[in-house]
């Protein structure tokens, strides 16, 4: 072979070699670039997904944040309404307030004046009084002695008065006070005032006759003999009196009396009795 032929060949091989050599850095950039294009894709499509994310996020947000200053918009005007109300009711509490202290102030000088006249007045009955003072303790001896000379007065008409009226046994064996046997004498009673007295007129008609806190149902009467016979109704209980005679005292106790009361009857006809009850002045209370 003849150098012509061996440099071309020698040429033609180095030719060969970078044609080669090129076409594998072609492909292999072709590959870079594919993979590089695939990876960008990927990215784009990541960051448009965030992108898409951010702008939902941030239209929550500006919603929210609309809502919020909405919010605070509406406080605002409220607070500021308030604010307003206030401040007038203030103004208002504050006039009235005046108003009540010189309705006050007017109403105190009125009553200083009221009351410096009353000291007045009061000065005045208190020079009076002591000069009435003296005349009234002269009263008081001078009524003293009346009433000295009433209480003997009464101890010398309860001492004729006893002397006047009998006292007898009653039908239960208890010894009476004294027995009135006609209207005066009950008066002379009312005027002891040592017990109450109830003044009754019973008619044999068999119901109940109400006397003060009992009843009496006359049963029988003689009026020849003065005698009769009748039912005491006390305490839902019946007892019954028989052949009684004229002011004798008829004796019964009631639960709320310790002294017996006393019947007496002053006038018997056929067909009633005419008489008083005499109850005592302290009574109990039930149990």
């Amino acid at each position: 072979m003849d150098p012509t032929q061996r440099n071309f060949n020698g040429r033609f091989a180095v030719l060969l070699g970078l044609v080669l050599a090129l076409a594998l850095a072609n492909f292999y950039a072709i590959r870079q670039t594919g993979q590089a294009h695939h990876r960008i894709d990927q990215v784009q499509r990541l960051f448009e997904t965030r992108l898409t994310d951010m702008n939902e996020q941030v239209q929550v947000l500006g919603a929210r944040a609309n809502q919020a200053s909405a919010t605070l918009e509406q406080q605002l005007q409220e607070t500021r309404r308030s604010v307003t109300t206030t401040a007038q009711r203030a103004t208002t509490a504050e006039r009235r307030a005046q108003q009540l202290v010189g309705q006050l102030d007017q109403e105190y000088r009125k009553q200083q004046l009221a009351l410096a006249s009353e000291l007045g007045e009061v000065k005045l009955a208190a020079s009076n009084t002591g000069e009435k003072v003296a005349s009234v303790v002269a009263d008081v001896g001078t009524v003293r002695g009346d009433v000295a000379q009433t209480r003997s007065d009464l101890e010398a008409a309860r001492t004729e008065l006893s002397s006047q009226l009998k006292s007898m046994r009653g039908d239960l064996g208890v010894q009476s006070g004294l027995i009135a046997t006609n209207a005066r004498e009950l008066a002379a009673l009312r005027k002891l005032g040592e017990r109450h007295y109830s003044e009754f007129t019973v008619a044999k008609t068999g119901r109940p006759h109400k006397v003060a806190n009992i009843a009496l149902i006359l049963r029988k009467t003689d009026a020849k003999r003065n005698k009769f016979t009748l039912d005491v109704l006390a305490d839902d209980k019946k007892v019954e009196k028989k052949d009684k005679n004229l002011n004798e005292p008829v004796q019964f106790y009631v639960t709320r009396s310790r002294q017996p009361y006393e019947l007496v009857v002053n006038g018997v006809t056929k067909d009633q009795i005419v008489g008083y009850l005499s109850i005592p002045k302290v009574l109990y209370s039930r149990a």
